[in-house]
C-alpha cells in the first residue's frame, strides 16, 4: 500500500478541497500550483542555506582551531577518518588513536607532575578507556566553537529539529575497550621515544580479528540490515573501509561517524526518506553508532533502490552502490556514459553483464581511491560473509 509522507498529507487535503469547490477556476487553480511551486522552492532555498551555514561554521572552527595548534606543534593534527586525534586544555599533551594500525601514541610537550612519561602515558590512557563518544565531542574545541557560532548567528538549523525529535540513546561506546586497553597495559611495554619537541609514549593494542573489530556493533548491523534489505556483510565491509570502527570518525567534508555520513547529501536523502522532510543531521547525532548505522543502511537503500533501481541485475547494482557510496551517482553515471544521466547509466549497465560492469567500473571510475575503495570493500564483504554467521 502506498504511504503519502507526512508533510505532503497537506496540500493534498487543500487540493481535494479546492478541486471541490464550486467556485473554482482555471485561472484559480494555477495561481494554486505557483503558489505550491513558490512554497517548495523556497523551503529547499532554507535548507541549502542551513547546509551552507553549517558546513562554514564547522571549516572556520577546524582552521581556527588548527592555527591554536600551531603555536604549540609543529604539526597540527585534527580527527581522521581513522585516527581520533585530542589534546588537553592547554595544548601540551596530544593523544592519537589509530584504529587501523591499533597504535595509541601520546605525545608530551611538557609533564605537569613528577611521574616519568610511561606512568603519565598509562594515566591518560586509561581515562580515555572510558570515554564515551559522547563526551568526547562535548569536550572537542571544533564541535563546541561550530556550535557556538550557529547560536550567535540565531540560525534556526534543521540540526536542532533533529535533537528535538529524536532522543540520543547513551549507548555506552567507548573510545577504546576498557578490556583492550587493560590488556595493552599489561602484556607488553610501550615504546618511549624521547624527540626535541615532545616526548612520546605508543601502546600496541591486542590484535583483534575481523568479528572482534565488528563486535560491538553487530547487533546495530543486523537490525539495520534486515530493516533495509542491506547485506550485512556489505554494512560491516564499509564501516571497515569508512572508518576502520572508528566511532569518532571524521573527515574535512565534513562527514562523521563509522559510516562516514555527509550531513548535507547522504544525511538530506536519509532524512527526506525516513522523516518526510530533509533534515541536517548534527555531529552529535551521528556520533551516535546506532543512528549512524541506520543512516548509512538507509542511504545504501537509497543508492539500491531508486537512483539504481533500473539496473537489473543486483550484483551490477550493488558495484554501482559501492562506488557511488565513495564518490556519488553523477560520477557513477559519468563513468558509464560520460554524462549525469542515471537513465542512460542504467541502460549502459543493462547491455553489461555484472563482470564487464566490475571490470569497466575499475578501469574507468576517475579517481584511484574509489577504484580501491570499490576493491576493498568487495573483498572484504566477501571475508565478513565467511566469518559472520547468522547475523
Amino acid at each position: 500500500m502506498m504511504q503519502f509522507q507526512k508533510n505532503s498529507i497537506i496540500p493534498l487535503l487543500v487540493f481535494v478541497g479546492f478541486t471541490q469547490s464550486t467556485l473554482a477556476t482555471d485561472e484559480d487553480f494555477e495561481l494554486f500550483l505557483k503558489q505550491e511551486h513558490s512554497e517548495f522552492a523556497q523551503f529547499q532555498q532554507q535548507h541549502i542555506e542551513e547546509f551552507g551555514e553549517f558546513v562554514t561554521a564547522w571549516q572556520q572552527a577546524e582552521t581556527q582551531y588548527k592555527k591554536q595548534i600551531g603555536q604549540k606543534w609543529d604539526k597540527a593534527l585534527l580527527p581522521s577518518k581513522k585516527v581520533w586525534v585530542s589534546y588537553s586544555d592547554d595544548l601540551n599533551t596530544r593523544t592519537s588513536i589509530d584504529y587501523d594500525t591499533g597504535k595509541v601514541k601520546i605525545e608530551f610537550k611538557k609533564i605537569n607532575s613528577n611521574l616519568s612519561p610511561t606512568i603519565e602515558a598509562k594515566n591518560v590512557l586509561k581515562k580515555i578507556a572510558n570515554q564515551s563518544t559522547q563526551q568526547a565531542l562535548s569536550n572537542d574545541p571544533v564541535y563546541q566553537s561550530a556550535e557556538q557560532t550557529l547560536v550567535k548567528k540565531r540560525i534556526e538549523t534543521s540540526n536542532k529539529v533533529v535533537k528535538q525529535t529524536f532522543a540520543l540513546e547513551n549507548e555506552g561506546v567507548k573510545l577504546l575497550s576498557p578490556v583492550l586497553v587493560q590488556q595493552a597495559i599489561a602484556e607488553k611495554a610501550p615504546v618511549v621515544t624521547y624527540g626535541a619537541q615532545a616526548t612520546s609514549v605508543t601502546f600496541a593494542l591486542p590484535k583483534q580479528s575481523l568479528p572482534q573489530k565488528a563486535k560491538p556493533f553487530l547487533k546495530e548491523v543486523s537490525k539495520q540490515a534486515r530493516r533495509w534489505h542491506v547485506s550485512p556483510s556489505l554494512l560491516l565491509a564499509i564501516i571497515h573501509t569508512e572508518s576502520s570502527f572508528n566511532p569518532m570518525a571524521r573527515s574535512p567534508i565534513p562527514a562523521f561517524g563509522l559510516m562516514q555520513i555527509v550531513p548535507t547529501t547522504a544525511g538530506k536523502d536519509v532524512s527526506a526518506l525516513m522523516h518526510g522532510k530533509p533534515m541536517l543531521y548534527s555531529p552529535e547525532y551521528l556520533y551516535q553508532s546506532s543512528n549512524n548505522i541506520e543512516a548509512g543502511s538507509a542511504y545504501l537503500h537509497i543508492l539500491d533502490q531508486r537512483y539504481f533501481k533500473a539496473v537489473r541485475n543486483a550484483t551490477s547494482r550493488k558495484y554501482l552502490c559501492i562506488a557511488a557510496y565513495n564518490t556519488g551517482i553523477g560520477n557513477v553515471a559519468k563513468t558509464l556514459t560520460g554524462t549525469n544521466s542515471l537513465n542512460r547509466a542504467a541502460i549502459a549497465a543493462n547491455l553489461m553483464s555484472p563482470q564487464q560492469l566490475h571490470q569497466k567500473l575499475l578501469r574507468n571510475l576517475p579517481a584511484e581511491e574509489t577504484r580501491n575503495y570499490l576493491r576493498k570493500v568487495l573483498k572484504r564483504s566477501d571475508d565478513y560473509e565467511q566469518q559472520i554467521k547468522g547475523i
